[in-house]
């Protein structure tokens, strides 16, 4: 997360009980996370662009079986998506480790 744009917000989810309901940040995330594979999850906005969801579930959850593609395929995704949009901050020089 250390190579995420800095401002960047991040929503812990052990933390939720904390959260403000009425915060815009927790409202978001409830309003494109859905109910379902939503943890983790991230979101771009951009202007004048469609916010865009990179969800990561699935992947954690082929990774804890040994399966590593998935994981690799989902960032490397979200890297190239930051770098086409020209969100600074991002892994401009990025090389998936296989």
């Amino acid at each position: 997360m250390s190579r995420l744009p800095k401002n960047t917000i991040v929503l812990n989810w052990s933390e939720r009980r904390t959260w403000s309901g009425y915060s815009l940040a927790v409202r978001v995330f409830r309003h494109f996370g859905g109910s379902r594979e939503f943890n983790p999850i991230v979101l771009v906005f951009t202007p004048f662009r469609w916010t865009r969801a990179f969800r990561f579930w699935r992947a954690f959850r082929a990774c804890r079986h040994g399966e590593s593609d998935l994981l690799i395929e989902t960032q490397d995704r979200l890297v190239h998506y930051l770098n086409r949009v020209g969100i600074t901050g991002s892994r401009q020089n990025y090389a998936p480790k296989r």
